[in-house]
């Protein structure tokens, strides 16, 4: 989280939710082997907050497997599925700002979600899926403030699908690792914005902590 550093009350987040307390505890397991959360020396299950160094990681790792995987997928891709999704992201570059940060959310989804769907390589997607918390701050910053650093990237968008629909992947390719460069210093200027803000309304089973309070 951009917002400081939490714990996991176990038996909370199973009173929560309406589940017993095995099926929160293995949730949490896995939400460990995603490298999301991490467990102190005292058993207490912590969520951290997300660092700069987070963010460099991520798309580093994003800018190797990403193109890659386009490449994987585009043959798997239709033509009327590329066409429909440039036609939703020139619409949300005409409307800007109007069209609003849901939908601009929905696009990314689009972009660099459902995009990989069928890739046959289960760990690589695995690996994309676990490296796209970058895409957090974006998301988290565009609802919180007024949105004006989001058009470079629908800009970025449209070329990439562009190429995807004339069948220059390998282009796409390049264009999608160069966007990828691009955003970083606008996410890592986020993410020190986001990290200033109150935390937002909290549920039950976190618990505000200071880093330094984490047994290790």
């Amino acid at each position: 989280m951009p917002f400081g550093t939490y714990r996991i009350q176990e038996a909370v987040l199973g009173d929560f939710h309406n589940v017993s307390r095995t099926v929160a505890r293995e949730v949490l397991w896995r939400l460990m082997d995603r490298r999301l959360i991490e467990k102190d020396r005292k058993s207490h299950w912590i969520v951290g907050q997300m660092t700069a160094r987070d963010l460099r990681d991520t798309l580093e790792m994003r800018r190797l497997l990403e193109p890659q995987a386009l490449l994987h997928v585009f043959a798997t891709l239709s033509r009327d599925r590329i066409e429909a999704l440039a036609t939703r992201v020139q619409t949300a570059i005409t409307g800007f700002p109007t069209c609003g940060p849901a939908e601009i959310d929905a696009i990314e989804q689009a972009m660099f979600g459902t995009m990989y769907d069928g890739l046959r390589n289960s760990r690589m997607l695995g690996s994309i899926h676990r490296n796209q918390i970058s895409l957090l701050v974006p998301r988290l910053f565009r609802h919180h403030f007024p949105m004006i650093d989001d058009l470079p990237s629908l800009q970025d968008y449209a070329q990439i699908l562009h190429h995807l629909r004339m069948g220059a992947v390998n282009v796409a390719q390049v264009l999608l690792r160069n966007h990828l460069v691009r955003v970083e210093p606008l996410t890592l200027a986020r993410l020190r914005v986001l990290s200033l803000l109150p935390p937002p309304h909290k549920v039950a089973y976190l618990t505000a902590v200071h880093p330094e309070e984490i047994d290790v």
